[in-house]
């Protein structure tokens, strides 16, 4: 995965060997749980970012996130927390 995430321009945070970003994308994943956050304005480049690493990989998109690592993710869009 580290391998792939570099290849698409992603580089790695120093402390923290799971997370990769990029101007535009942050990545973090953990043996099979995989989550990006970007702008709304990146949506499509998100989609692209998403085919590549379907095309290498066998992954779902599981949508809007909701649980990550056994923590349960709830937003509050009107408010803007999580």
């Amino acid at each position: 995965m580290t391998t792939t995430l570099k290849k698409e321009g992603l580089k790695p945070v120093a402390e923290e060997p799971c997370l990769y970003h990029n101007d535009w994308l942050i990545v973090f994943f953990y043996v099979d749980d995989i989550t990006a956050t970007y702008r709304k304005k990146d949506l499509l480049k998100l989609e692209t970012f998403k085919e590549h690493l379907i095309k290498r990989y066998e992954i779902k998109d599981l949508g809007n996130l909701t649980w990550f690592l056994g923590i349960r993710i709830i937003r509050d869009r009107e408010n803007r927390k999580l």
